[in-house]
Order: structure tokens, then C-alpha cells, then sequence
């Protein structure tokens, strides 16, 4: 077996796993697939080869290679995940919820830190570039952002869930699949809470469990179009407004976090003294797991 064939394996091996965790995020309600990308270092190459696939031959192929196992990671992670979530959200969701803003609560270190600082993983013996100066109107577009996505959370009424399957229901599936696909693709928010807030979530999820094709394929049409016209309208935002997009990332997270704990949903179940320890100490250990990651994912530009 030649040197290339082991690397594109063991490469496919590693997207694999990859895209089991980023499947495994994409069900879980303020966690950001995109930030999950950006831990895994994999965020600025996936957003190439998305916008990139039809230039030619040669980059169809590497596009194929790298895109096919972080889909079939994905597709188990989302699989392997959402009937273990649908019963800890309803027995124990205040602990539940609270590990999750502490994981994305986490994050936030990282996007600041691959927002000032610029060296690259190709410049490791280079003396590291001085930090970008920080400016107060840097802030304005995090607190725009966080902003909106608590009031967003505020607005949220509860979820009815979907009855039959009509042509306005079609079209809602189809546009929450999209709505979900663009968050998951933009780092720092959640397509899972964007679910929640448009009201679909626990019907995608029942969907997810009960294996409903129907409802499925509406689901995964709106969120390949969400995919790619997201992609490459990422690409272009942080090229031209790289600061802006980080900041408003960092909102979009800490927003995140605000909504779980105003959504109602969240203290549905195990909300007496032994639900508020374990919701503060799993909180803890979220933040530090995801806080760790961060200063071991190296410092590509990968955001």
C-alpha cells in the first residue's frame, strides 16, 4: 500500500471521528457545530472545499475525500445522539442544559484568541506577531448579536410539535433543515437552539428517533441548500469583515448561553436542590472541558 493511499486512510479515519462529534453537536441545543470545527481545526479547510469542489477535476476529488467521512460522521453522530438527548432533556434538563452553556461558555477564549492573535501553524519558529490592539467599538457587534439571539430566546413559545405532515409544515421542515444547516456552518451558533427558537425542534428530533423518512428527507433537502449557500456566504463575511464576524461570534455564544437559561424548557425536569448542584458542577465541567481543548487546538487561521 503506497505512502498516499495510508495518508488519505488514516486522514478519512480522522474526518470520521471528527464528524461524529460535530454530528453529535449539531442535536445538541447552544453547542456550534462551527466552533466544534474550529477546536477540531478542520473549520477554514471545510469551508474550502465546499466553495472550491467544481473548480476542477483535481479539487472535486479532494473535496469527495475529505467532505465524505466528516457526512457519514455526521449522519452517526446526529444518530448515536439524539435518543440519549431527547431522555436527558426530559428528565433531567436543567443539569443538562447547564452542561451545555458551560461547553460553549468554554469556547469563547478561543475565538478571542484566534481573533488577536495571527500566528500560523506554518510560522511556529517565527517570533509571534505582536497582539492586535483591542478598541471599544470591537464590542458593539457582540453585544448586537448576543442580543438578539436573547430576545430571540425570550420571543420562543413553547413547541406544539407537528400533528401531520401539510404543505405548510413541509415548508417549515424545510426551512428549518436550512436555518439549522447555515447555523451549524457559522461559528458560534447553535442550529440546534435555532431550532428551538423556530419551534421545530423536538418534531426533527422525534423525526431523528422514529426514523421518519418523510419528515427526514425535507429536513436534510432545506439543510443541503442552507449548506451551500451558507458556505459561501461565510467565506465572503470573513474576508471582508473578519473582526466583526469574530466579535459577533462571541456574542452569538455568550446569547447562546443567556437563552438556555431564559428558554423555559430548560427547568422542565430536575430543578430541586440535587438538579441545581449537578446543573452547577456540570456547568463547571463543561466550561473547563471545552476551555482545555482550546489551548490544545493549535493556531491555525482557521477561523
Amino acid at each position: 500500500m503506497g505512502t498516499q493511499v495510508k495518508k488519505i486512510i488514516l486522514s478519512s479515519l480522522i474526518n470520521l471521528v471528527f464528524g461524529v462529534l460535530i454530528g453529535g453537536c449539531v442535536v445538541i441545543p447552544g453547542m456550534s457545530a462551527g466552533t466544534v470545527m474550529i477546536l477540531c481545526g478542520i473549520y477554514g479547510a471545510l469551508i474550502g472545499h465546499v466553495n472550491g469542489f467544481y473548480k476542477s477535476k483535481k479539487q472535486f476529488i479532494s473535496a469527495i475525500i475529505f467532505l465524505v467521512p466528516l457526512g457519514i460522521g455526521g449522519v452517526i453522530g446526529i444518530f448515536a445522539l439524539s435518543r440519549l438527548l431527547e431522555f436527558l432533556i426530559a428528565r433531567f434538563s436543567l443539569p443538562t442544559f447547564s452542561l451545555f452553556a458551560g461547553l460553549v461558555l468554554g469556547s469563547v477564549p478561543l475565538i478571542i484568541k484566534i481573533t488577536y492573535y495571527k500566528k500560523k501553524i506554518a510560522q511556529e519558529d517565527a517570533p509571534t506577531p505582536p497582539q492586535q490592539k483591542i478598541k471599544w467599538w470591537h464590542v458593539i457587534p457582540s453585544i448586537i448579536a448576543c442580543a438578539v439571539v436573547i430576545v430571540f430566546a425570550v420571543l420562543t413559545v413553547p413547541e406544539s410539535g407537528v400533528k401531520a405532515l401539510t404543505f405548510g409544515t413541509a415548508m417549515m421542515l424545510i426551512l428549518s433543515g436550512a436555518i439549522a444547516a447555515a447555523a451549524m456552518i457559522f461559528p458560534g451558533i447553535s442550529g440546534a437552539f435555532m431550532l428551538i427558537l423556530t419551534g421545530y425542534y423536538n418534531t426533527i428530533l422525534n423525526a431523528v428517533n422514529t426514523f421518519n423518512i418523510a419528515m427526514l428527507a425535507l429536513v436534510i433537502l432545506g439543510a443541503v441548500i442552507g449548506f451551500l449557500l451558507t458556505a459561501k456566504l461565510v467565506g465572503i463575511i470573513l474576508k471582508r469583515f473578519k473582526l466583526i464576524t469574530h466579535m459577533a461570534v462571541v456574542g452569538f455564544l455568550v446569547g447562546s448561553v443567556v437563552g438556555m437559561f431564559v428558554y423555559p424548557g430548560t427547568y422542565a425536569s430536575a430543578t430541586g436542590a440535587w438538579g441545581i448542584v449537578a446543573a452547577v458542577l456540570l456547568f463547571i465541567v463543561g466550561f473547563a472541558c471545552t476551555l482545555l481543548l482550546s489551548f490544545f487546538q493549535k493556531n491555525k487561521d482557521s477561523l
